[in-house]
């Protein structure tokens, strides 16, 4: 691995650590101690994220079911045709930020959200023998999240949209974003089961 490998990891930690306090801070409510609950959760996640960048097919045998390994298998296949799949991994998920949480039965949702290319990763976990894995996936347009499924929609990134964009249109998709889906999935309202 070279120096700017290095780099690139090291800078994608600190945005994964900045992701996982924010996360603690949205899963915190007054009656319960929900952050706690996703503890487990954040750490498998942090775990996967960090290692997908430098071995897809090694992180979703370790940290998915059959299912979704199949799922991610199509899309290294599919996404990455123009690079290795774990460049286009490194790229998609260590410039991006996540919010953990929701009420999503059988377990938590880890949505990661990349602004660049505005897509979410959106991993639902589940515990198996004392183990959190992803049990499913799915990799949606911005725009799919934002209006609900509901049409029409545009793959052009939400912070190339505005008129004069630039960073402050960059740091607005996020928060925009990542706001649509703690409000509609639930991740503020989770509750100990």
């Amino acid at each position: 691995m070279n120096s700017r490998s290095v780099a690139w990891a090291l800078a994608g930690g600190v945005w994964l650590l900045a992701g996982v306090v924010v996360a603690l801070l949205l899963t915190r409510d007054s009656g319960t101690s929900s952050a706690r609950l996703y503890e487990p959760v954040i750490a498998r996640a942090v775990q996967f994220r960090n290692r997908i960048v430098f071995d897809g097919p090694e992180a979703t045998r370790n940290f998915a079911t059959p299912d979704v390994q199949a799922f991610m298998d199509r899309l290294n296949r599919d996404l990455w045709t123009l690079t290795k799949s774990r460049v286009g991994w490194s790229f998609l998920l260590n410039t991006s930020v996540a919010v953990v949480g929701g009420a999503a039965k059988p377990g938590p949702l880890v949505a990661f959200y990349n602004p660049w290319c505005d897509l979410f990763l959106v991993t639902e976990w589940t515990q198996a023998r004392g183990e959190w894995r992803i049990s499913d996936a799915e990799l949606l347009l911005g725009d799919w999240v934002r209006r609900g499924g509901e049409f029409p929609m545009t793959p052009k990134p939400l912070w190339l949209r505005e008129k004069g964009a630039g960073s402050g249109s960059l740091t607005q998709a996020p928060v925009t974003s990542m706001g649509t889906v703690e409000g509609t999935w639930g991740f503020h309202k989770a509750k100990k089961k």
